[in-house]
């Protein structure tokens, strides 16, 4: 999982916020569906790997239960940068690796498209998730006092952050994978199940099943908007 911790995750257009709202239908996920390695990148304005591809679900859910906007220092929200740090900590001698990018797509250094070409050309499949809504919402943040204020831009203007589908649809068709909106309960997560378990199927549904199981090593960064 690749997963975006920059200040827009903060935005409340989908509840409790954006940032929360992933951590939790990750968990779900992995509750439900979780038997294999799975790992977590963190991205803002760099990547971090947060947990390495790992048997351990206790020691993921450690890791994804801490990641707050916090957790990254440089702001900005860099795509390109995220699965770049993604694909470094999967293992290259898979025939196929997955990445599971969650954010809400603002893509502020525009590499997002380029690196996901680079990486369809290693055989990873990247799916996306857009998380937050087109109309977009402001984002609250505390003060050096910790009082709660709206995030301003340099000219002092409240900053509203919108969902960028455009650009997360982008990500995923040049790796051959798919799009689907994050939706308010996770939903979108089980659609990427279903994708993964059709695949390699072929029609072979038990085929389908096996890789779903075995094979789905999903980083987490980001999946490090």
């Amino acid at each position: 999982f690749v997963v975006d911790c920059s200040q827009s995750m903060l935005a409340a257009d989908v509840t409790p916020n954006r940032l929360q709202r992933t951590k939790l239908a990750i968990l779900d996920f992995m509750h439900r569906y979780g038997r294999g390695r799975i790992g977590l990148v963190a991205f803002a304005g760099q990547a971090f790997l947060q947990c390495p591809l790992t048997f351990d679900h206790g020691a993921f859910e450690d890791a994804l239960t801490a990641l707050d906007e916090k957790t990254i220092p440089v702001a900005g929200t860099d795509i390109g940068r995220a699965l770049d740090g993604a694909f470094q900590g999967m293992e290259k001698i898979d025939r196929r690796k997955v990445l599971v990018l969650i954010t809400d797509g603002e893509d502020l250094e525009k590499g997002g498209v380029r690196v996901a070409q680079t990486l369809a050309t290693n055989n990873v499949v990247v799916f996306t998730l857009g998380v937050g809504t087109p109309a977009g919402a402001q984002i609250q943040v505390l003060n050096e006092q910790g009082k709660p204020e709206f995030l301003r831009d340099a000219r002092g203007e409240i900053v509203r952050s919108r969902l960028d589908e455009t650009t997360l649809r982008a990500v995923a068709q040049a790796t051959r994978g798919n799009y689907f909106p994050l939706g308010p309960v996770g939903e979108g997560l089980a659609r990427v199940q279903s994708a993964l378990a059709t695949m390699d199927g072929a029609g072979d549904s038990t085929k389908a099943k096996r890789f779903a199981i075995d094979r789905f090593h999903v980083p987490v960064a980001v999946v490090l908007g």
